[in-house]
């Protein structure tokens, strides 16, 4: 799950009841929106969604006879329309269940343009034929939706069928559909899709520190001890400020702050010899893929190679200029470790994100305006 950073996604057939709590299903940086429990013998949905991603539940537009959970997802300003199913295999009102749902996104279609129903049908859209295929393909024409999955995804020893979907009308939206073994079902596969989206750069670092590069101790005292410190008020506030003031204007003469931008992904190893031969590196595989020739791909995999053997050097002088400094607590030990270990919060951008009378803000400045 964390490795392909999923921003909402259900699982169905939980088989749970009221005796599992849902602390016992928290998983980091995801948040239980929703529970739907039949018993510990089959059913039910469990929803996920990633912290930062609005995401409102839609309680109106669920179907009380059928286990279903609705949600308005916000992705790039757009609103999404989710629908997580579970219909079980016993159950023999086809007629009732496609109703239902014709009846939910009817009333959804004046509010939302973009759909997305997916979850398990137990209806096996490789079959062809039967009243279910009738009634799936007469619900799909009715809403313009499309089927990503096409691959199998209940493999049993003896058959093989497609009973996991994800419908869409917007099906240009989304790229790279797959069909994943977890190991968590003994026959069903994790179906997911991704969106087109375009994902912004990490907000590069600024640091802001002294510069003591030509700081000399004698001269920073002669001149503090030379300097007028002026003490005209009764306040003491005043007089420490004007103290704080005083202090400063020699510390900035001998020890002037300078900003340094790092990459918001800065990587503590990396050297200017290293970054110029990714940069190198980046040029060819741009050259490679607008002009594919046997010898521009030669080139490139050769400055890859490179860039990898490269990299493996700079991690190794890394760590030994770490060692030989010395590392003097068990926190700074794993600042340093952790990052070459898991990626899991180590370039997250947590940036607040307000949801205000259906506008979404995330600049800071419009961000404080709101709560003058």
């Amino acid at each position: 799950m964390y490795n392909l950073q999923l921003d909402y996604f259900v699982i169905s057939e939980t088989k749970l009841d009221d005796s599992f709590p849902t602390s016992q299903f928290i998983m980091n940086n995801y948040e239980i929106r929703c529970r739907k429990d039949r018993d510990k013998n089959g059913g039910g949905l469990i929803e996920y969604i990633k912290r930062g991603v609005i995401c409102k539940r839609l309680k109106q537009y669920e179907l009380n006879a059928y286990e279903t959970i609705c949600s308005e997802l916000t992705i790039s300003k757009k609103k999404w329309f989710c629908m997580s199913i579970y219909r079980p295999p016993l159950y023999n009102n086809i007629v009732g269940f496609f109703e239902g749902l014709t009846l939910c996104l009817s009333k959804a279609s004046t509010k939302y343009e973009n759909f997305i129903i997916m979850g398990d049908f137990n209806i096996d859209v490789n079959a062809g034929v039967g009243l279910g295929n009738d009634k799936l393909d007469e619900f799909k024409n009715s809403f313009n939706l499309t089927n990503l999955i096409k691959e199998f995804t209940c493999i049993t020893k003896d058959n093989k069928s497609t009973i996991d979907l994800i419908f869409t009308n917007r099906p240009l939206s989304f790229q790279k559909t797959i069909v994943s073994e977890t190991g968590l079902s003994d026959y069903h596969m994790l179906i997911s899709s991704f969106f087109k989206s375009h994902y912004s750069r990490l907000k590069p670092k600024v640091i802001n520190y002294r510069n003591y590069k030509k700081f000399n101790e004698s001269d920073f005292l002669r001149d503090l001890e030379n300097k007028e410190f002026l003490m005209n008020s009764d306040d003491v506030s005043d007089n420490y400020f004007q103290l704080c003031n005083t202090f400063l204007e020699v510390v900035e003469k001998h020890a002037p702050i300078k900003k340094k931008v790092l990459r918001g992904n800065h990587a503590p190893f990396v050297t200017k010899e290293f970054r110029k031969e990714i940069y190198t590196r980046s040029r060819l595989r741009n050259n490679y893929l607008k002009f594919p020739s046997v010898e521009n791909e030669k080139l490139f995999k050769v400055q890859r190679n490179k860039c990898v053997s490269l990299r493996k050097k700079c991690i190794k002088s890394y760590f030994q200029k770490v060692s030989e400094n010395g590392i003097n607590s068990n926190k700074a030990f794993w600042r340093i470790v952790k990052p070459f270990i898991t990626n899991k919060n180590c370039h997250e951008q947590n940036d607040i994100i307000l949801n205000e009378n259906c506008k979404v803000i995330k600049n800071e400045n419009e961000f404080s305006q709101t709560f003058n």
